[in-house]
């Protein structure tokens, strides 16, 4: 099995503590575990330089020619190519604390595949959302798309819009859930946004890097990202 990341010093000794039940600092592991995808490539001296004791799998790194490498070497034959660690610096040493790395819940669907996973997930997220704003400034021209979108919504709720919509489309909406609250929302948060977004209650922030119509249509694929703000 090929692995997926080298770990820095500090880190592969927290997981060699956490491995043997003696981790001191449980915040430290609760970040980097976030971030861990197993199996971790090392080799020898980096074995050596943390003091972990174990002949075994020393012989068997040696044996596959992992003995003396520096860790960006090692990373170069990895999946992800990255050294995890915790001092931020340039590539290939990808830091835990870094704010611009996220580790999100991730949808991804390829093309035929039924988005219905996403659809009941995203209407449990909105079912007791008083304030829902969606951000997707092509909406008015995929009807069909935003019609099937409203059909997800709570029965009553203010839906946020930051583009118009046309007056014929907003009144077969309002048809379908006469207790939701069309506005048109003046925020700027989105305008130079490319991608397009649900917010929920300001909790919850549903990224779609393919559009609205994207959730419904099956002939491309649709990848959403949900995270807590």
């Amino acid at each position: 099995m090929k692995a997926n990341q080298v770990l820095s010093d500090e880190l592969l000794s927290l997981w060699h503590q956490f491995k043997h039940g003696q981790v001191i600092d449980n915040r430290l592991l609760e970040r980097f575990l976030r971030y861990y995808h197993p199996p971790h490539l090392t080799n020898v001296s980096q074995l050596n330089r943390c003091g972990i004791d174990d002949g075994a799998l020393q012989q068997q790194l040696a044996q596959s020619g992992f003995v003396s490498q520096t860790l960006a070497t090692l990373a170069a034959q990895t999946r992800f190519q990255i050294v995890l660690g915790q001092n931020h610096g340039n590539y290939p040493y990808i830091s835990i604390h870094n704010k611009a790395i996220t580790t999100e819940l991730n949808y991804s669907f390829q093309p035929q595949e039924s988005r219905q996973p996403l659809h009941q997930h995203l209407q449990a997220l909105m079912a007791k959302a008083k304030v829902i704003v969606l951000a997707d400034r092509y909406i008015r021209d995929h009807r069909h798309a935003a019609l099937a979108f409203v059909k997800l919504l709570p029965d009553a709720c203010t839906l946020c819009l930051t583009h118009k919509l046309g007056s014929e489309l907003q009144h077969e909406l309002k048809q379908d859930k006469p207790r939701v609250k069309f506005i048109l929302d003046t925020r700027t948060d989105y305008i130079n946004r490319h991608d397009r977004y649900l917010l929920i209650d300001n909790q919850i922030e549903v990224i779609l890097t393919s559009g609205i119509d994207y959730l419904f249509d099956t002939t491309k694929e649709c990848t959403a990202i949900i995270r807590a703000l």
